[in-house]
């Protein structure tokens, strides 16, 4: 049996946060190649090697546009490139960044990218793969959900004010209580 969407949901994707289905395509094909069973997910000796997948895959989802055009093209390469480096150990991670770079969709992010991670904001596309990466040591074999680290009932203009907040600054506060640096991932 194919473990692909075992170790998704192992990785804490789902049908909402995997924002894009071909993503999980070279990934599936890289394992059917590989031959490997259940006892990948659970193997300590292939612990990087899920790890590398998953940090791939969700490089692939934050990068805006990877995934949007020409496709079939794109799926084409990475799959020879997995051919070509199956006999190597390990997942072909440059082998396949390569590819993307070769179509002119580099996976590398620029200072911009980062602070428009940043901004991604309760329920949107990106956030919970976002939220994924800075929690690392959460168990997605239980479900999570975004939530607030402070209540968005705190960030009204009378308790933020009360709170201590200066005036010129309560704006700022109510605009940003749904961004990104205020979730987390919550069981």
């Amino acid at each position: 049996a194919l473990p692909i969407l075992d170790l998704l949901k192992l990785s804490g994707f789902s049908r909402e946060s995997l924002t894009a289905n071909n993503a999980a395509i070279p990934i599936a094909y890289y394992l059917h190649q590989r031959d490997v069973s259940d006892a990948f997910l659970d193997s300590t000796s292939k612990a990087g090697e899920r790890a590398d997948i998953i940090r791939w895959l969700t490089r692939t989802l934050l990068k805006q546009g990877v995934w949007g055009s020409g496709p079939d093209t794109l799926l084409t390469r990475l799959r020879a490139a997995i051919d070509r480096e199956l006999p190597n150990e390990g997942f072909p991670t440059a082998a396949l960044d390569a590819e993307f770079a070769g179509l002119g969709k580099t996976l590398n992010f620029d200072d911009a990218e980062i602070d428009g991670l940043l901004e991604l904001s309760y329920g949107a596309r990106g956030t919970f793969a976002t939220l994924a990466i800075l929690y690392p040591g959460l168990d997605f074999a239980k479900e999570f959900h975004e939530d607030h680290i402070w209540p968005k009932s705190l960030f009204t203009r009378r308790r933020l004010e009360d709170a201590g907040v200066s005036t010129d600054q309560v704006e700022a506060y109510i605009s940003r209580v749904n961004a990104l640096p205020n979730l987390q991932l919550l069981e």
